[in-house]
């Protein structure tokens, strides 16, 4: 009965060694292609601006900040998975710190959408890889929230709680073995 157990704990193990490798490669190649998209949609969004280079800068400022929290994103993911793939713990206070920082980049995202819906700046939303351009300040001067990203956020921080706790067991069993 142990030996058939311990069978199949292996066998799943090594299931979400592949599929953790396989999504690491997924990885890897969203994160190139989205830097590279990235990159094309800045260069066509400030060499179709008709006005002063400062204006395309202020324009584009929150597409840069947008891409760049969703590439670190993208990282953090993949050496999530990297370490599954490698066959290192999970609960190590490198993946604790890895959480944290994904719990700290989705809520500084949902301060910076708050700050550019009440018209600070022109706004730039990505849905689908279209890029849609609207002044805020022509609008509302009513922050929104989103709140996806604040759970998100409090669901990733409970969570490096979780992964910290799984740490210190692993050092505890690690000491007494």
């Amino acid at each position: 009965m142990l030996i058939k157990e311990l069978s199949e704990v292996e066998a799943s193990l090594i299931k979400m060694k592949k599929v953790s490798r396989v999504l690491s490669h997924v990885l890897k190649v969203a994160i190139l292609l989205f830097s590279i998209l990235f990159l094309f949609s800045i260069f066509v969004i400030v060499a179709n601006e008709q006005v002063d280079p400062i204006r395309a800068v202020i324009s584009t400022t929150p597409l840069i900040l947008y891409a760049l929290a969703a590439i670190i994103l993208l990282v953090i993911m993949h050496g999530v998975f990297e370490d599954i793939a490698k066959d290192r713990t999970p609960f190590t206070n490198t993946q604790v710190r890895r959480f944290k920082w994904a719990a700290i980049i989705l809520i500084l995202g949902a301060v910076v959408e708050m700050v550019f819906s009440i018209g600070v700046l022109p706004v730039a939303q990505t849905e689908n890889v279209i890029v849609n351009y609207y002044d805020s300040s022509a609008g509302s001067n009513t922050p929104s929230i989103n709140l996806a990203s604040v759970l998100g956020a409090a669901l990733l921080y409970v969570l490096s709680f979780v992964f910290r706790y799984g740490a210190l067991l692993q050092e505890f069993t690690d000491d007494t073995l």
